[in-house]
C-alpha cells in the first residue's frame, strides 16, 4: 500500500509526523522482509494503481465492501 500511495497520482501528499512514520513502516518492512522480498512489494504495490490499492485495501478490511 505504500508503495501504491507513493506511485499515485491522484494520492494526497504525507505532511508532518506521517513522514517520518512511513518511513520507519519502510525500514520495519525492509529489515522484516529483506531486501528482496521488499523490493518484489515495492514493484507490486506500484503496478496496483489506484483502483486496485482500493480493491486490495477493500478486501483486507473487516468490512470488505462496505468500507
Amino acid at each position: 500500500m505504500l508503495a501504491a500511495h507513493d506511485a499515485s497520482t491522484t494520492a494526497g501528499p504525507v505532511y508532518g509526523e506521517d513522514v517520518a512514520r512511513l518511513d520507519r513502516a519502510r525500514e520495519r518492512l525492509r529489515a522484516t522482509l529483506g531486501e528482496d522480498r521488499y523490493t518484489a512489494a515495492v514493484h507490486h504495490g506500484t503496478a496496483l494503481g489506484d483502483h486496485g490499492a482500493l480493491a486490495l485495501a477493500r478486501s483486507l478490511s473487516p468490512g470488505g465492501r462496505d468500507c
